[in-house]
């Protein structure tokens, strides 16, 4: 019974010490549009307010590719 309560402290001492070690503040939008926008980015506004950044970029006729991140 000791080994195992050993093993679990253990096991959540170390979850926590992972959580908190990446655990980082939300970076603001607008230092993110900075970096990351361009002169191809277009922006769509929801209806609850959030922006989606966008940029629909290459030849017309190519095969279409949706990446999501």
């Amino acid at each position: 019974m000791r080994r195992f309560l050993a093993i679990l402290l253990t096991l959540i001492a170390a979850l926590a010490a992972g959580w908190l070690a990446m655990r980082r503040p939300d970076i603001p939008y607008d230092t993110l549009e900075t970096a990351y926008a361009s002169a191809q980015s277009e922006f769509i506004v929801l209806g609850s307010g959030t922006r989606i950044h966008y940029r629909d970029e290459g030849p017309r006729d190519a095969p279409v590719i949706v990446m999501v991140h």
